[in-house]
């Protein structure tokens, strides 16, 4: 997936989504090239990313990227 269109903004999905998304990202470990969200731990198998059953967190992390998502976009060019 080499010519995956952008929009410039930064994703937002909660941990309960990320392995059902249909979304995809890219990342300096693979040259910049773009997998599907949900194949995330094919490039970081160390990484797991657990169900949060609490509402809390995602609430936070809502919060979080509503306020700084300009910001977090401008310092890792996203």
């Amino acid at each position: 997936l080499e010519e995956k269109p952008t929009l410039n903004t930064l994703s937002q999905f909660t941990d309960q989504k990320v392995s059902a998304a249909t979304d995809f990202f890219k990342c300096h470990d693979t040259n910049d090239h773009w997998h599907p969200y949900k194949e995330y731990s094919k490039i970081y198998p160390d990484w797991q990313i657990d169900p949060d059953p609490s509402t809390e967190a995602s609430a936070y992390w809502k919060y979080v990227m509503a306020q700084f998502n300009q910001r977090f976009a401008e310092k890792y060019n996203a």
